[in-house]
C-alpha cells in the first residue's frame, strides 16, 4: 500500500454536506492525516489516478478544481499543523529530517 499526500484547490462554493463527504471520502482511505486546511496524507491501495477517480464519482469534485495526489516517501518535517494529536500521528509516521 503507499502513502499519498494529496492537496486540492476547490474553485467553487461547497456547502456542509459537500465538505463533509469531502472529509469522510479521504477518511475512508486506510490511515490518514489532516495537519493543514486542504493538505492530506492517506494511505491506500488505489494508484493517484484512482484517488481521483473516487473524488469525482462522489461529485466532491469537479473539472473546474485542482486536486493533486503524490506518492511520498515518509522522509520529511513539520510545523503549526492543526493540533497536538496530528503532531502526534505525524512523529509516529515520519522519518524526521
Amino acid at each position: 500500500m503507499a502513502w499519498y499526500a494529496l492537496s486540492y484547490d476547490l474553485r467553487r462554493e461547497l456547502n456542509s454536506d459537500d465538505w463533509k463527504r469531502l472529509y469522510e471520502a479521504l477518511k475512508g482511505s486506510v490511515d490518514y492525516c489532516w495537519p493543514l486546511q486542504s493538505f492530506w496524507i492517506i494511505e491506500t491501495p488505489l494508484k493517484p489516478s484512482e484517488v481521483i477517480k473516487v473524488l469525482l464519482g462522489f461529485g466532491i469534485l469537479d473539472d473546474n478544481d485542482g486536486i493533486i495526489v503524490l506518492e511520498i516517501t515518509g522522509i520529511g518535517n513539520f510545523r503549526r499543523v492543526v493540533d497536538k494529536d496530528t503532531a502526534h500521528w505525524l512523529n509516529s509516521h515520519l522519518t524526521l529530517l
